[in-house]
């Protein structure tokens, strides 16, 4: 999947592992200019578009999909917190889902949840209104409990998905964008369900999702296991359906 990536995003694909060499990012899918300074990144790479930027001064992205709209957002630090607060607070969210550890790889990670909270249990206040806050701690580079997947979907899915779904990794971009396609997939379950499609005729493309999150989103579902982990969530939720 790494060297269709650079198929997609770069125009010299066939410099791909040549030491000192890097991507020439193709037109429609250029990065921010001065990215590492401007986004107050952690990161080496760009993993946010110009085109679908969510805050010019903070690395995230809109990420659309048929019936929905999502925020995928690098997990802020005591250097950016400014910025992140500015772009939770624009957007009219619904749901905050957070899937790394608050002390992963010993980093610098703002506890923002602790300046948002409210009085309610597992809801923060952002500038549009009060927001669900869900939480995972997901391993890096792993795959995710596909019967904790399923439920954090149903329970996005069953309270109200008519505002912005926020979603946060450590770069906003491997579990987040691995996140964002599971819900993706069983919306689509469900939506065909509901039109009445028997499940034995359900016609669900794991590539075709997977690719449309990867134009909005770089370097998305960035390792193997996730990418294999979307089949395995799509099976456990099928298979909960049939038991």
């Amino acid at each position: 999947m790494h060297e269709e990536k650079w198929k997609l995003y770069f125009s010299n694909p066939e410099d791909k592992d040549k030491p000192g060499v890097l991507g020439i990012y193709k037109d429609e899918f250029k990065v921010p200019a001065n990215w590492k300074i401007k986004l107050k990144t952690r990161h080496d790479y760009p993993y946010s578009f110009e085109y679908n930027l969510a805050h010019e001064n903070y690395n995230s992205s809109l990420v659309l999909s048929e019936r929905n709209c999502f925020l995928a957002i690098e997990a802020p630090s005591s250097k950016n917190i400014g910025g992140f607060f500015e772009l939770t607070d624009q957007y009219e969210i619904s749901h905050f889902i957070k899937l790394n550890a608050s002390d992963e790889y010993g980093e610098d990670y703002y506890p923002f949840w602790e300046d948002k909270k409210t009085e309610k249990a597992n809801t923060l206040k952002f500038g549009k209104g009060e927001v669900d806050f869900l939480t995972y701690e997901w391993p890096h580079k792993k795959e995710a409990d596909p019967k904790v997947i399923c439920e954090m979907v149903d329970k996005v899915y069953n309270t109200g998905t008519d505002k912005i779904i926020a979603v946060s990794c450590r770069a906003g971009a491997g579990r987040s964008a691995t996140f964002i396609a599971a819900y993706m997939l069983l919306d689509e379950v469900k939506n065909q369900i509901s039109q009445g499609i028997k499940l034995e005729d359900l016609d669900i493309n794991v590539d075709k999702i997977v690719w449309s999150i990867l134009v909005q989103r770089p370097y998305a579902i960035a390792f193997c296991e996730q990418y294999v982990n979307l089949y395995r969530i799509v099976d456990y939720y099928l298979s909960s359906l049939i038991s």
